[in-house]
Formats: structure tokens, sequence, C-alpha cells
């Protein structure tokens, strides 16, 4: 490990079902099996999305929290915006370049 971060996983938001909260950490758990381990050489350019590739309910996926056009919704795999943004803060203090991010409408996560 040459970096740590942490980010809360489930918050109490009004209007949102805490289901998918606890669904959207599920999410968050597949791809977290799916990052241990990795390693990006010099160099190498990496894409979450790429990696990961589309979350179905067949790999294990399930209707977690997601954030679309400013508004809170289910949706399958939804919640793995916050793993994207924790790599994005956690590069951003290394010496490697970010050459590419895609933005929520509102940035709610740290």
């Amino acid at each position: 490990m040459v970096f740590k971060h942490s980010s809360v996983l489930v918050r109490k938001l009004e209007g949102v079902d805490l289901q998918l909260q606890h669904n959207k950490v599920k999410n968050l758990k597949i791809v977290s099996e799916i990052l241990n381990g990795l390693l990006i050489q010099p160099g190498e350019k990496f894409s979450l999305y790429k990696l990961v590739g589309k979350p179905t309910i067949r790999r294990g996926f399930v209707n977690g929290l997601e954030l679309s056009r400013g508004k809170m919704k289910g949706e399958i795999g939804g919640g793995l915006c916050q793993i994207a943004n924790m790599l994005h803060w956690m590069i951003l203090h290394t010496d490697m370049d970010v050459v590419e991010r895609h933005h929520h409408s509102v940035d709610i996560f740290p």
C-alpha cells in the first residue's frame, strides 16, 4: 500500500431508501475485489471502467444508490462513482497524471 484514504460508505440522506446505500456497499465490494493487488506501471494508462466492465446483475451487482442529473435513484451498479472519486483523489496525491475524468452534475464526494 502506497497511499490510503477512507470514505463514508453509508450516510443518512433524507428521502433516500437506506437499502440503496447498503446495496451500494455490495457493489463497492465487488469492485474492490477486482482492484485488489492492481499495480499500475509507469507510463501505463488505467481506466477503472475498462477494468471493471459493465455492472450487471449476472456479475453480482445490485440496485445501488446513484446520482443522476442531480437526483438520487437506484441503478444496477449504483455507487461505483464513490470508488472512482476515491481513486481520483488518491491519484492526485501521486506523480501520476489524470488524462480523463467524468464528473457528476453535483460534486458530493470528497
